[in-house]
């Protein structure tokens, strides 16, 4: 069974995924846009460079401005069987695997589709520092993990991205027991940000999991 919220459950023999995701915006497919927030430094409900200061401290200094020109890195980026790591933790987290999904709806034409700032979360009060930053002053946010998303929701123009490639993370098996008190012998759980070669690699040969496909994913 694959259920929604923090780590991951096993079967006897079988990983499970049990995901962790916080729906954090509305948008239409490929738009690259949102609406309903404040998501411009134009705009005058845009915090202040002092507010934003404040939020640097907050995080251990760990808030990256973003601007366009920061993407040059990931592009520069030779195409390799590493590629997809090297992209993984390049230029404060905007590099996406495909670079077109940069872009607004995908399109190069169309313009960039990057977050205003990027925040390096490697704690859960990273986290909740960053979204209580976005709720009090009305910002989108996306969240950004290896860079695969094919709609490029993870790095959406005019957010504050929370980049989760540095959060905590786990891979010890050992027993869970969950919400009803049920106890499964077996279960892994892994941070958010967290690929699937990591997984295989804290389940070794000893247990088959039910995964994906992609190690960088």
């Amino acid at each position: 069974m694959i259920r929604r919220g923090t780590g991951w459950v096993v079967a006897p023999s079988h990983l499970f995924v049990l995901a962790a995701f916080v729906l954090l915006h509305s948008r239409s497919p490929y738009s690259g846009e949102v609406s309903g927030y404040c998501t411009s430094p134009l705009d005058t409900c845009w915090p202040s460079e002092e507010a934003w200061s404040d939020l640097r401290q907050e995080v251990g200094g760990r808030l990256h401005e973003v601007n366009h020109t920061d993407y040059g890195v990931c592009l520069e980026v030779e195409p390799s069987n590493m590629a997809a790591w090297t992209l993984l933790e390049a230029a404060y987290g905007i590099c996406m695997q495909y670079h077109n999904t940069a872009h607004r709806q995908g399109d190069p034409t169309l313009g960039w589709n990057l977050p205003v700032y990027s925040v390096q979360a490697e704690t859960v009060t990273d986290v909740q520092k960053a979204l209580n930053f976005a709720q009090k002053h009305d910002l989108a946010v996306s969240v950004k993990n290896t860079g695969h998303s094919y709609s490029g929701s993870s790095t959406m123009a005019g957010t504050l991205m929370i980049w989760m490639n540095k959060f905590d993370k786990y891979g010890d098996v050992g027993p869970h027991t969950d919400t009803c008190g049920t106890v499964t012998d077996e279960s892994i759980r892994l941070g958010a940000g967290q690929s699937w070669y990591e997984a295989y690699a804290a389940v070794s040969e000893t247990h088959d999991m039910v995964g994906g496909g992609g190690k960088s994913v």
